[in-house]
Parts: structure tokens; C-alpha cells; sequence
């Protein structure tokens, strides 16, 4: 939910360190555009949709990764996948959703996990990672390590072949055993 991001920057509209950047090209965007500047909020920049190619670099910028939805039965069910690009880059995540997503974070040691749409939580662990160094570092080795131990794209790869060998593997003895025709 952007609005919450925008709101805990006006929070912390006097922390000149602290600056919220929203990337993407949403229905959203003209609207939280417009209450960026109605409010005359400096600490936020309302980016476009960026290239791909971009995204590496935008990465090596950012300090901190906000996943923010609306409170929602419909959201407890699903896992961004923004989480998995934070924890390989080693962003701590402040994670405003519940469910799944929720346990995922607690189980990497990567973030923190506030109530939805709640922008003086957001706003008072911004503030905390953006002061505590080793906090913010625990948290940054915490998703590296998780993803590379569990969400290992070559492990998963060979896992997956592995499984198929296995279950291709049955159906060779399957019909060996019955001597490939049907009773």
C-alpha cells in the first residue's frame, strides 16, 4: 500500500539521510504523484517503470526494500517475488503483509514484519535500520544466506531433474513389471 510509504516518510520528513524511492509505472502512480505534491514531500521520488537492464544498478542504491500491501485475506497467500530479489541483494525487507510472505521473512532473519498499512510502524523501523549499523548488517547476511541455502537456482535445477529421473524411473518398472500392456 504506497500511501503507507508516503505517509511514514512525512514521518520522517526531518531525517535528511532518509529518502523513499517508488519505482513503477501503476494505475497508482499519477495519484501518488499528486500527493507527493500537494503535501510538498521532499523525501520521496516517484520514479517510472525502469528497464530491466536498470534494475541491477537501482539495487546497488537502495539501502532498504519496503514490500507494503493492503490488508488483505486475499495477499496472505502470496509471496512477491521482490522478496527473493531483496534477499539475494542482501536489502533488509520491511514487510508489511501478513501470511506467508510473513513467515518466509521470519524464517530468513532478513527483515522485519510491521502490521499492514501501518505507517508509523514503517516509519519507526526506517528510522531504525537507518541507525543501527549492525542491526542493519545481521539483517543483509541473514538474506543472502537464506536464499543461497534454500532458493539456489542450480540446487533447485538438480533437485528438479532429480525428481523427474526418479518418477520416470517408476514408470519404467511400473510397466516392465506388467509387461507394457494393458489388463
Amino acid at each position: 500500500h504506497l500511501e503507507t510509504i508516503i505517509e511514514a516518510a512525512e514521518i520522517l520528513k526531518d531525517r535528511p539521510d532518509i529518502c523513499f524511492l517508488l519505482v513503477g509505472d501503476g494505475a497508482e502512480r499519477a495519484r501518488l504523484l499528486d500527493i507527493v505534491k500537494q503535501k510538498n514531500i521532499k523525501n520521496v521520488v516517484v520514479a517510472g517503470q525502469l528497464e530491466k537492464q536498470a534494475m541491477p544498478a537501482l539495487w546497488n542504491r537502495v539501502h532498504v526494500s519496503l514490500i507494503v500491501l493492503r490488508k488483505s485475506d486475499t495477499f496472505k497467500s502470496v509471496i512477491p517475488s521482490k522478496i527473493f530479489e531483496s534477499l539475494a541483494m542482501q536489502k533488509p525487507i520491511i514487510l508489511g503483509v501478513e501470511g506467508e510472505s510473513a513467515d518466509l521473512l521470519k524464517e530468513s532473519a532478513s527483515g522485519v514484519c510491521i502490521t499492514p498499512e501501518d505507517s508509523t510502524q514503517l516509519a519507526a523501523q526506517v528510522k531504525l535500520l537507518a541507525d543501527d549499523g549492525e542491526y542493519y548488517d545481521q539483517l543483509s547476511r541473514g538474506g543472502r544466506q537464506f536464499v543461497h541455502q534454500f532458493y539456489d537456482r542450480d540446487e533447485l535445477a538438480m533437485q528438479y531433474i532429480t525428481r523427474i529421473t526418479a518418477f520416470l524411473s517408476l514408470g519404467d518398472a511400473i510397466t516392465a513389471n506388467h509387461g507394457g500392456g494393458h489388463d
